[in-house]
């Protein structure tokens, strides 16, 4: 055999086999870097998203705690907190309706958002509404069940502790 022709053979195949590899090596890598682009895009895109709920959850929360803040001022009476201190079971107390003016505006507006947080702070609002409503509805503490008084006892004291503007 002719060394020309050897020659020529070890090169061609010397230069497929370089050749291969690196067609392997440049497919990974691009491979590589497509997904390392996809996850930095997926973390910003994240991001963006979790930011914008916060600003959400830091809005509705604005908007409501002045609505909170209006309803509870309507029955935040030190005798009635001191009576709730003292008593593990319902009392004689009477929320006169014409004196009570709830308005549920802003939340009514905003629930559906609200509920899509699935947090504590949603789970307290929530308390908070159904207390106002539970005055509404049975006008008197008296007529509580034990286990209305007791969630109604426990969201009064955290609404005057927590959302209520001026404690």
């Amino acid at each position: 055999m002719d060394i020309d022709l050897l020659n020529n053979i070890i090169t061609n195949v010397v230069t497929l086999a370089v050749g291969t590899v690196g067609a392997i090596v440049g497919y990974k890598a691009a491979i590589k870097g497509a997904k390392m682009q996809i996850e930095n895009e997926h973390k910003k895109l994240q991001e963006a998203v979790e930011e914008q709920a916060e600003f959400t959850k830091s809005a509705i929360e604005n908007f409501i705690r002045t609505e909170i803040d209006h309803n509870f001022s309507q029955i935040k009476f030190d005798e009635f907190k001191y009576q709730l201190q003292e008593n593990e079971a319902p009392f004689p107390y009477y929320f006169h309706n014409s004196e009570i003016d709830f308005t549920y505006e802003e939340f009514n507006s905003l629930k559906y958002e609200i509920i899509k947080f699935e947090s504590p702070q949603a789970k307290e609002l929530i308390s908070i509404y159904d207390m106002f409503r539970l005055i509404e509805r049975k006008q008197d503490v008296e007529f509580f069940t034990q286990l209305q008084y007791d969630e109604f006892k426990k969201t009064y004291f955290l609404c005057y502790f927590e959302y209520s503007l001026f404690a």
